[in-house]
C-alpha cells in the first residue's frame, strides 16, 4: 500500500512533519509504525560568508563541509572552515549546511604586499564573545606537543588544550565562568602567541 500526501503551500523554513500509521489486519488491533519526522528546508535562505581574521587568515560561516576557491579554481586540500591565503586574488568558499544546502560565498579580495604579510603571532577567536564554545585559529598548525593555555584575569591557568596538528583548537565552555580570559601558547619556535577572549 502506498500513500501520497500533498504538502500545504507556504509552510515555513525548518517546519517539521511527523507521520505515524496504523496497520490493520482483519479485526486485530492495529500495528502502529514508528513516527517519522521530515524537516522542510528552504535552501534559498542559506548564505555563505567569509570573515577575514587578519590579512591572510580567512574563516567561513559555520557549516558541515567546505571547499575554498582562488579565482574560481578549487584549492586542493583547503576543505576546513579556515584557511591562510598565500597568493593575492579573489577567494570564495563553498559551504554545505547541516541540512545539505550548498552555496558559494561572495568573493573576498586578498592583496599580499610582502612574502610574509601575515602575523605569525596572531590567534583568531570565532566567535568572540562566546557562550557554549569557540575556536582558536592559528596562522600555523598547532602540533600535538604544543599546549594552549586559557588564563583567567588573576593569572591562573584554568584550562590546557593540546594541539592536533591543525590550525584550529576547539575550546568548549564547560565550567568556565563568564568573564575575560587570555589564550596563550608557547610555539615550538620559542615564540609566545596570545589573545583575549570573552565568555558571556
Amino acid at each position: 500500500i502506498k500513500l501520497r500526501f500533498a504538502l500545504e503551500e507556504g509552510l515555513p523554513h525548518l517546519f517539521s512533519l511527523q507521520n505515524t500509521a496504523g496497520i490493520y489486519f482483519d479485526l486485530n488491533p492495529p500495528i502502529i509504525t514508528n513516527t517519522t519526522v521530515t524537516t522542510l528546508v528552504d535552501c534559498g535562505l542559506w548564505q555563505a560568508t567569509i570573515t577575514p581574521l587578519s590579512t591572510q587568515l580567512l574563516t567561513a560561516s559555520e557549516g558541515e563541509a567546505y571547499q575554498w576557491f582562488l579565482n574560481d579554481e578549487p584549492l586542493v586540500g583547503d576543505t576546513a572552515m579556515s584557511m591562510v591565503a598565500s597568493i593575492s586574488g579573489s577567494y570564495t568558499v563553498q559551504v554545505t549546511s547541516i541540512h545539505g544546502c550548498v552555496t558559494v560565498s561572495p568573493p573576498h579580495q586578498v592583496t599580499i604586499v610582502g612574502v610574509e604579510d601575515h602575523d605569525p603571532d596572531f590567534i583568531g577567536v570565532v566567535p568572540n564573545p562566546f557562550s557554549d564554545g569557540t575556536r582558536l585559529i592559528f596562522v600555523s598548525p598547532v602540533m600535538p606537543d604544543e599546549v594552549v593555555e586559557i588564563v583567567d584575569v588573576h593569572g591562573r591557568v584554568v584550562r590546557r588544550l593540546l594541539g592536533t596538528g591543525s590550525r584550529e583548537v576547539e575550546l568548549l565552555r564547560g565550567d568556565l565562568s563568564a568573564g575575560l580570559f587570555i589564550a596563550r601558547s608557547l610555539r615550538n619556535d620559542g615564540s609566545w602567541v596570545s589573545t583575549r577572549l570573552l565568555a558571556r
